[in-house]
């Protein structure tokens, strides 16, 4: 999340962009992250959502995992053609 937020804020903020701008900028980056993760916490605590997530992990686990693969070969297919 780091470097995305430092990619991110490399294209927003310019040398010439004031500091309070600056400042805003990133408060409002740190209340939406604190208010997800918020949230995602309070969310993650309630037993039957826990449950039926942990029930169903092992399948979210696999597609990932099969996304991840498809997209790292899509990457060494598109690297070979070049």
């Amino acid at each position: 999340m780091t470097l995305f937020l430092l990619a991110l804020f490399t294209q927003i903020i310019r040398p010439g962009t004031p500091v309070a701008v600056q400042i805003i900028y990133g408060l409002t980056i740190v209340g939406i992250e604190f208010t997800w993760l918020a949230f995602v916490a309070t969310v993650v605590c309630v037993a039957a959502i826990k449950r039926r997530f942990l029930s169903i992990s092992h399948w979210l686990e696999r597609i990932m995992g099969a996304v991840l693969i498809f997209l790292a070969l899509r990457l060494v297919l598109a690297k070979a053609h070049d």
